[in-house]
């Protein structure tokens, strides 16, 4: 809190006393100001009021001695007032006192009395300014190394820029999705065969219609009659059911060596193409010279096997080349057959 001029001696400058209406310590009245010509006045510690002038009972700074030369005050002067607002300073007649820096103390760090701060060293100053260009110049490399935004905001966001953007009314052409992932076998099942593209697998014969004789620019002995398929995708297996009968008077045997029952994919009747894959069938008949005997008007069943699944818009050829008798003495090669299925 500041404190008015009137609450200081007006001769010494010291706080004035509460109660008191002089000064106790120069015995000059409250309320006035020494304003008269000093003596000595070339002499800055022989100031001293010219004759007529009351004494003060407490020397006037700069005539008390002490232990440095020049108007030095004995005592340390009380702190300087706060003003604010405004009031104006105190007015303090003679010479103000110095204030002079114990011996030794040397430092640029030196608390002024009545600052009530301490002063950085200059090493500290030095260090904390080196420190600062230091950052300051870490920042201007970081902000020269970073590489520059993309002008094109749409690129690396998932978002598509407008120079390729598709249009609302674009079309495109169907294409059907091709499958590459492979279903894990379950324990005693056969594993489900992937679709091809365009294709899946199927379920029962399109054509030609069931039951159906085989048939051969031949006199044979022995009809063949495909009576029924089972497709079977849970054990990934074909199972064709036929019937031998025999047509002659004699007994007779029939077999299929093997590679002489099989599918083979595409027509083959109109557009052959030998390097198509083809799946053999497997059964008692098939790949054995004895086959099945038969005699004269029996007929008998028998169950072959493909172990491959079948696929809907895909044509496949049969192809099936008998013998009769053992060791081939009678070749049946019957007509081919092209199968599809749905």
């Amino acid at each position: 809190m500041a404190q008015s001029s009137d609450q200081f001696c007006g001769y010494c400058g010291k706080p004035q006393v509460p109660g008191q209406r002089a000064c106790p310590y120069c015995g000059n009245p409250y309320g006035g100001t020494y304003s008269g010509p000093l003596e000595n006045a070339h002499d800055p510690t022989k100031l001293t009021p010219p004759e007529g002038t009351p004494k003060p009972s407490q020397p006037i700074w700069g005539n008390t001695p002490g232990p440095y030369s020049g108007a030095m005050p004995s005592v340390p002067p009380p702190p300087f007032p706060s003003f604010s607002g405004n009031t104006p300073p105190p007015q303090i007649s003679g010479v103000m006192p110095l204030v002079v820096p114990p011996p030794g103390n040397t430092s640029a760090g030196i608390q002024i009395q009545g600052a009530g701060k301490r002063q950085l060293p200059v090493g500290k100053i030095i260090i904390g300014q080196g420190v600062a260009l230091l950052l300051l110049l870490v920042f201007v490399v970081v902000l020269l190394v970073r590489p520059s935004s993309p002008t094109n905001p749409g690129v690396g966001q998932g978002v598509v820029p407008s120079a390729t953007a598709i249009p609302a009314t674009a079309t495109f052409p169907t294409q059907a999705a091709t499958s590459t992932s492979t279903p894990s076998p379950t324990l005693g099942t056969a594993p489900t065969p992937t679709s091809t593209p365009g294709t899946t697998v199927a379920s029962g014969v399109a054509s030609p219609a069931l039951p159906l004789r085989l048939h051969c620019d031949c006199t044979d002995r022995v009809l063949v009659t495909i009576n029924q398929i089972v497709i079977q995708p849970d054990q990934n297996r074909m199972l064709w059911s036929l019937t031998f009968y025999n047509n002659s008077q004699n007994g007779a045997g029939a077999s299929f060596a093997d590679g002489n029952f099989y599918l083979q994919q595409g027509d083959q009747i109109n557009n052959p193409a030998p390097g198509e894959p083809t799946y053999g069938a497997t059964g008692p008949v098939i790949g054995t010279f004895s086959g099945i005997g038969l005699k004269a008007g029996e007929t008998k069943q028998v169950m072959v096997t493909f172990s491959f699944l079948p696929y809907t818009n895909t044509t496949y050829t049969f192809v099936s080349i008998m013998q009769v008798d053992c060791c081939g003495q009678e070749i049946v090669r019957f007509d081919l057959v092209l199968f599809t299925f749905k």
